[in-house]
């Protein structure tokens, strides 16, 4: 009696499996429609980055969309459930082009701080940080990169593990503000 109630469970599956099947063919599956990624590159103007994914794929799947801009030219929001969203304001052959979108990875090629005043970039790399955006080069270094000293004292460690032989650095002194320096300068005896 088992055996028969499972012959025709089988048989039954087999039919409805032939009959989707021959429905199937009268119409071709819809092709799956992916929303491309979202590369946002910053990094100035002399650069396309446009046309060095143009074409290209993700894993084969997801074209990927190509948005520059330099660290001036956006501004963003980063928040713990949905992500980080940014705004961009680029000028492209004297039009104003606004955007927002939210990434899916980032490129930076720009330094995102410098001492001339109003390049401080920080704050954005740090929301893309919080926003869990994932970066091509990581946020974690060029946050650390923004300041030499900080990366100098990381090569000092290098410098004691691995010997001045295999890891030479030239001789620095780091002073923790001009007026410390004019101090101890002053003080260091002369030879």
């Amino acid at each position: 009696m088992a055996q028969n109630v499972a012959a025709a469970a089988h048989a039954k599956s087999a039919a409805a499996a032939a009959e989707g099947a021959s429905a199937g063919s009268s119409q071709p599956p819809k092709p799956v429609i992916r929303k491309p990624k979202i590369l946002l590159v910053i990094d100035d103007q002399h650069t396309d980055w446009a046309k060095y994914f143009r074409g290209k794929k993700l894993n084969g799947e997801y074209e990927i969309r190509v948005e520059q801009a330099e660290f001036s030219e956006i501004n963003l929001a980063s928040y713990v459930n949905s992500g980080c969203m940014v705004d961009m304001q680029v000028n492209k052959g004297g039009t104003k082009v606004v955007r927002s979108f939210k990434p899916d990875f980032v490129l930076i090629r720009q330094h995102a701080y410098s001492m001339i005043p109003g390049e401080d970039f920080r704050n954005l790399v740090i929301g893309l940080h919080f926003g869990g955006v994932p970066s091509i080069n990581s946020l974690f270094s060029i946050y650390n990169f923004c300041s030499k000293p900080w990366v100098f004292s990381q090569m000092i460690k290098l410098y004691h593990s691995l010997g001045p032989e295999k890891f030479p650095l030239n001789e620095q002194t780091f002073y923790p503000n001009h007026t410390q320096m004019d101090v101890l300068v002053s003080k260091r005896p002369q030879y």
